[in-house]
């Protein structure tokens, strides 16, 4: 019976190693995702930017007066 759980204690410690000393590769792959995941932030910001100044210049067109209502003679 001590051997059983000599085995499960040996287990649970591989585990536990396991989870704190990452190999090299996985750190790797951790650093990949967050620059992926910055790279995904800006560009989602500066597209909202871009659509954000497009959509004033047209509310901006749309609101202006027309080029020659105000100068026209009156009769």
């Amino acid at each position: 019976m001590w051997q059983t759980w000599g085995l499960a204690a040996g287990l649970a410690g591989v585990a536990a190693v396991g989870t704190w000393c990452l190999p090299k590769e996985a750190m790797d792959v951790k650093k990949l995702l967050a620059l992926v995941a910055v790279a995904g932030g800006v560009l989602f910001v500066v597209r909202r930017s871009k659509s954000a100044k497009a959509q004033d210049d047209l509310w901006r067109e749309a609101t202006a007066p027309a080029a020659g209502a105000n100068n026209a003679k009156k009769a």
